[in-house]
């Protein structure tokens, strides 16, 4: 090859060596084909989620002072859910998780060594090799890619994210209304045990001792009595409800605490013999037989109760959706499913660009060595004589 050779001394050049190029790239797509048929097949699972956003459709309703007291519970710069969600999911904690759910440690083919290194290698390769999670900052759609060399184990990890995600946001995540949620779960299943077991010892009292009547006048007294009960057991409640939320010096928890002491007093007068509220009271329940009074304390502590837990379920169900408003969710566009189709290699493609560069560099080799022989072939015959002198010299 020289400077001034032109593009049809190339072409002769290539048709002079045409079996050299012919057999070179036959030679290299018949690798490229045994290469595309043995190489290992990768086969990928998409999910696609979106964040759901946070409906205000139950801001009408009204909690009484626990409502109050949860106004401030949204308060507060609220991050990107998107985002969030994201990276939740790339976190090292998650991904050391997807890693011994499915044991890939023997998949990336780190079994020989130390688990600490093993651990740190396939953490690495889980996160460049195997999945990708990507968000759409317009759409804040979210997509979990994940790639193996088997479609089911792609599709399993791909529903795994999913489902973690899900277990996470419902157990990690914490917000004032689910400790609201707690406090008032727990009254009421406290409650309502109480019930249940005054509920049986007024059964058996009945069963073990008859029916036994109590006049009108009892009745309201046990009626009044048992109403200003409940009323102290609601502001207590709310009471401590709200010292979950305020400060010691706060005016709600002033008027809660007066409120208090109101009802405390009414109910110290009550059972006071010399009441002026109820002067005959106690005379009245003195005369009432023993077991009569014994029936009318347990109907008292049972109306009482169930005068609490009629206040309080209503509170505890506002809670609930409270708590489930403020829990950050995300709904599935596309689930997780079996690759139809492998990700790679792509053997037709493989072969055609194999095929298409052998060619190039076969004529590019074509050239060099018509150079070589045929331009410089007294230079080249120079080394040659060079090599054959030394020969002897080495004997």
């Amino acid at each position: 090859m020289t400077k001034d050779m032109g593009i049809l001394d190339i072409f002769y050049l290539l048709a002079k060596r045409r079996k050299f190029v012919i057999v070179f790239t036959l030679i290299c797509a018949i690798a490229a084909v045994v290469y595309a048929l043995v190489v290992d097949k990768y086969w990928i699972s998409n999910a696609v989620i979106v964040p759901v956003a946070e409906s205000n459709a139950l801001s009408g309703l009204d909690t009484g002072v626990l409502g109050m007291v949860a106004g401030g519970l949204l308060g507060g710069t609220q991050s990107d859910p998107a985002v969030e969600f994201v990276s939740i999911m790339q976190s090292r904690t998650f991904r050391e998780k997807v890693i011994d759910k499915f044991n890939l440690i023997p998949y990336f083919k780190l079994d020989k060594h130390p688990r600490s290194e093993a651990l740190e290698l396939a953490v690495f390769a889980l996160a460049h090799k195997v999945t990708r999670i990507n968000t759409d900052p317009e759409s804040k759609l979210i997509t979990v890619r994940v790639e193996t060399k088997d479609k089911f184990l792609s599709k399993n990890i791909a529903q795994f994210y999913l489902d973690e995600l899900q277990r996470y946001l419902k157990v990690n995540r914490s917000s004032k209304s689910k400790l609201q949620r707690e406090f008032l779960e727990g009254q009421v299943h406290d409650t309502a045990a109480e019930i249940e077991s005054l509920g049986v010892a007024v059964r058996d009292f009945q069963k073990r001792n008859r029916t036994i009547g109590i006049d009108e006048q009892t009745t309201a007294l046990i009626d009044l009595y048992s109403l200003n009960i409940s009323e102290y057991y609601k502001a207590d409640i709310e009471y401590e409800v709200a010292k979950k939320q305020y400060g010691a010096d706060s005016p709600v928890l002033d008027e809660l605490a007066r409120r208090r002491s109101v009802l405390a007093a009414k109910i110290k007068e009550l059972e006071n013999s010399d009441s002026q509220l109820v002067p005959a009271y106690m005379p009245q329940i003195g005369r009432i037989p023993d077991l009569a009074l014994q029936f009318a304390q347990l109907k008292l502590n049972l109306e009482i109760k169930q005068k609490v837990y009629e206040y309080l379920y209503p509170q505890y169900e506002v809670a609930k959706l409270d708590e489930l408003r403020e829990m950050p969710r995300f709904d599935i566009l596309d689930s997780p499913s079996l690759a139809g189709l492998r990700s790679k290699p792509k053997r037709a493609i493989l072969v055609a660009v194999v095929t298409f560069a052998a060619f190039l560099l076969g004529c590019l080799l074509a050239l060099v060595l018509e150079n070589l022989l045929v331009t410089h072939r007294d230079k080249v015959d120079r080394i040659r004589e060079l090599f054959k002198r030394k020969q002897p010299d080495r004997q």
